[in-house]
């Protein structure tokens, strides 16, 4: 669920490191039928929303780093 968002992060900051994804997929987390499940729910809606400003920071020319 944050793979999409850490891969874009590291890909801006570390252009020449070549990223290999290895999703891990907690029991706790609900993949299917995911917006019935509160918890699942707040957690899918957070991760969709820091990756959208993550891309807004980079339409705007900022990194991750920026907000730190």
């Amino acid at each position: 669920y944050h793979m999409k968002r850490s891969s874009l992060e590291f890909q801006r900051v570390l252009p020449e490191l070549p990223i290999i994804q290895h999703p891990v997929f907690p029991n706790a987390v609900k993949q299917g039928q995911w917006w019935k499940y509160p918890g699942t729910l707040l957690l899918m809606t957070r991760e969709y929303t820091k990756f959208v400003i993550a891309n807004l920071a980079h339409m705007f020319g900022m990194t991750a780093g920026d907000f730190s």
